[in-house]
């Protein structure tokens, strides 16, 4: 009977442990701030993936610049370029994990401590700002006009997921530590 018992937990003990692999894997790279922003840091070291931000910083801060039409192609072009030409430098990696904390926040944190243009509780959202801020800085070296920075350029990734997912991914530490408690008294026994 003992032996029968020992298999049992032990079974037990494994999936257990099957299923809350997964769960702690979520609540450390996704619902853990400083896991997210280690997580999503290989990003802004990749070439390819450079180019896509650099597009969509450039898109979103000139159609922030109140600029005539006239000068939006090149504003965006030089923004563009100085967005590819920066992606490599480390001021680039730390505006990139800013980005990250912010959007992290905007999606995570107590919503009822953000601004309300930031409620971000029923979609993903990334705040482009600490990056863009980074790129004007550099961009405006070479314009021939200055643009202000915004505080923030929240866009919306992959549209609405509901907000019954994010709280879902928020409650994941909690799981993560139970079932690893649940792993530890059936390996003991």
């Amino acid at each position: 009977m003992r032996r029968l018992i020992s298999l049992a937990c032990g079974m037990a003990a494994l999936l257990a442990g099957m299923a809350t692999l997964p769960v702690a894997w979520v609540a450390h790279n996704v619902a853990n701030e400083d896991g997210y922003v280690s997580f999503t840091e290989p990003f802004a070291r990749d070439s390819e993936f450079h180019a896509a931000i650099a597009t969509a910083v450039s898109g979103a801060l000139a159609d922030r610049a109140a600029l005539p039409t006239l000068l939006r192609p090149a504003t965006t072009a030089a923004i563009f370029a100085a967005t590819e030409k920066i992606a490599d430098t480390p001021g680039f990696v730390k505006a990139w994990d800013a980005t990250q904390r912010q959007s992290h926040r905007i999606m995570f944190a107590d919503q009822r401590t953000l601004d309300a243009d930031l409620n971000a509780s029923d979609r993903l959202a990334v705040d482009l700002g600490p990056l863009g801020k980074f790129v004007i800085e550099q961009a405006n070296q070479v314009l021939p006009v200055r643009i202000t920075a915004p505080k923030q350029m929240v866009v919306t990734v992959g549209g609405n997921v509901g907000s019954s997912q994010l709280e879902q991914i928020k409650k994941t530490p909690g799981y993560a530590n139970r079932g690893m408690l649940a792993i530890a008294v059936l390996t003991a026994l």
